[in-house]
């Protein structure tokens, strides 16, 4: 049927952990059924299925409820917590702490942790779009970097590390390694559609007041600069004499001899070695180690 072929087959599939089997072996009987009907085009009625675990709201009597069943199936205790705190905050807290199959027990304390970032994040976007007026290198490589990063950890439904993604990008937004002019209002709204999946509400809102075109949620998914993924700079350890005694930053991709000479030309390293004869370099780990012996 066109609505099958244009539907089905599901790309990814949630299920409690209690009832996967079931859910599997029911589905994919009666796909198959259907598919020696020739009824459906397919024969598999998923590509992925993924069993999330259950969800515990712990009281301030430490009582520990489950949450999900009957009717209602985020149960009254979540519903509370959306009133008292919205809904991005509760959101943020059952996708923060935990991967998604594992049990998650959420309490007021997290879902007030995750509160205050959504109102670190909304104070710093409203102020980015009033005073930012371009963007720096700095600003694009950590940019594409959150891009690179959010993307790859919701492929793989990493949401607790996604979202950790995004507040050491809220970290760098707050940090005084940054003007207030560098971060442009393109930059912001790319940090919004990476936002959005977590914090829906807000993050429309924001785009609403950024002056974005169309609805938040239709807008395409942003593509990471594999250019910009690369550093131009690292930060390269000097050991002397087996012990750690300065971190050099020289030039990504440098040559064996490069490294040697621009590690020797540090004032501190020049200091401790005090024309002692080099010995060699060594590699360790991917990384040059200046060894004296």
């Amino acid at each position: 049927q066109p609505s099958t072929r244009r539907w089905l087959s599901v790309d990814l599939a949630l299920g409690r952990h209690d009832r996967g089997v079931m859910d599997i072996l029911c589905t994919r009987f009666l796909t198959k059924f259907l598919y020696d009907l020739r009824e459906v085009s397919f024969y598999e009625p998923y590509y992925r299925y993924v069993r999330s675990g259950d969800v515990y709201f712990t009281s301030h009597e430490n009582a520990r409820k489950k949450i999900g069943g009957g009717a209602n199936a985020l149960g009254a205790q979540a519903l509370e917590l959306m009133e008292r705190h919205g809904a991005d905050a509760v959101r943020l807290a059952l996708l923060n702490y935990t991967e998604i199959s594992r049990p998650l027990e959420i309490s007021e304390h997290r879902v007030r942790c995750m509160r205050r970032l959504v109102h670190r994040i909304y104070r710093q976007v409203r102020h980015r779009l009033r005073v930012g007026k371009f963007v720096s290198r700095r600003v694009l490589v950590e940019k594409h970097q959150l891009i690179h990063e959010v993307t790859t950890h919701v492929r793989k439904i990493r949401y607790h590390r996604a979202i950790a993604s995004i507040y050491h990008f809220v970290k760098f937004l707050e940090s005084r390694d940054i003007t207030e002019e560098e971060v442009d209002r393109t930059s912001i709204q790319m940090f919004l559609v990476l936002l959005s999946p977590f914090a829906p509400y807000v993050a429309s809102e924001l785009w609403t007041l950024s002056g974005g075109e169309g609805r938040l949620e239709e807008q395409p998914w942003p593509e990471a600069s594999a250019e910009l993924l690369r550093p131009s700079e690292v930060e390269i350890p000097v050991l002397i004499d087996n012990r750690l005694r300065r971190r050099v930053t020289m030039p990504a991709g440098a040559e064996k001899e490069q490294l040697r000479q621009l590690a020797l030309q540090d004032e501190h390293v020049a200091q401790v070695v005090a024309g002692r004869p080099i010995e060699k370099v060594i590699p360790l780990s991917g990384r040059e180690v200046l060894n004296v012996l």
